[in-house]
């Protein structure tokens, strides 16, 4: 990811590099942010009285905010840079969880660290990012997913149009796109195509939560399935393994 350092109030925006710089993670830039931002912002500091209501951004190459470290968290009392304060900052994103449906990510970085796996889509079902917690689960190659349709990574078995997985999910997605508000329903049946082209039963539990860039457009739909069991399905499952082992 090219990413590009930035200070901002409001209206004012200083562009700290030109060119960007390349970094496999977010936490890769961060790192690198508290090694060059300490002499940056203290020039800065000498230089502007109203310094302080300031941020520290991190944005991608659209300018989307990535990363946003406000300067009250990184400039002690004596206005001096003290990163320590802005690591507490940084660790309490990666430590926030996103599982209650009416306190989702308030922005990119809390989605990007959440310890919940999860999906940005576009209002069309298109995949926009993934979170580092759904790419480490290595659940698919996390290249093959951006840009392509969610149904097109995640097919819904077509002959279960009664479950109404994937219509329910699309509907979804589009209504909070227009609505802005976070939906969330349990018990949701989508099936997994499994390895030799098998279908494997499936339940959830569906959040779906809007999330917006700094100016308050909406960036797009985090989507979170939580694999659950069917409690009918499984004490079936168990009654017929048991009467497996009985015959064997």
């Amino acid at each position: 990811m090219r990413l590009y350092f930035h200070l901002r109030k409001s209206a004012h925006d200083v562009r700290l590099d030109e060119e960007g710089q390349t970094f496999a993670t977010l936490e890769d830039a961060y790192m690198t942010a508290c090694r060059e931002i300490p002499d940056m912002v203290a020039e800065f500091l000498r230089q502007r009285t109203d310094a302080m209501g300031f941020a520290f951004e991190v944005c991608d190459a659209d300018g989307q905010l990535v990363m946003e470290i406000p300067f009250r968290e990184m400039v002690r009392s004596d206005l001096r840079v003290d990163m320590t304060l802005s690591e507490r900052w940084f660790a309490g994103i990666k430590r926030r969880d996103i599982r209650d449906p009416a306190s989702g990510p308030s922005n990119f970085s809390e989605f990007l660290y959440s310890p919940v796996a999860a999906i940005l889509l576009k209002p069309s079902g298109y995949i926009e990012a993934v979170n580092q917690t759904f790419a480490g689960a290595g659940v698919t190659q996390v290249s093959h997913m951006i840009g392509r349709s969610f149904f097109e990574i995640f097919p819904d078995r077509i002959e279960n149009d009664e479950f109404a997985g994937r219509r329910r999910l699309q509907e979804s997605v589009e209504r909070i796109a227009s609505t802005h508000t976070p939906e969330a329903w349990s018990n949701q049946r989508y099936d997994v195509l499994v390895s030799g082209g098998e279908w494997m039963e499936r339940y959830w539990d569906v959040n779906n939560w809007p999330l917006f860039n700094d100016d308050g457009r909406l960036r797009g739909i985090v989507h979170y399935g939580r694999p659950v069991v069917d409690p009918g399905l499984e004490r079936t499952r168990d009654i017929f393994e048991r009467l497996t082992v009985i015959e064997a």
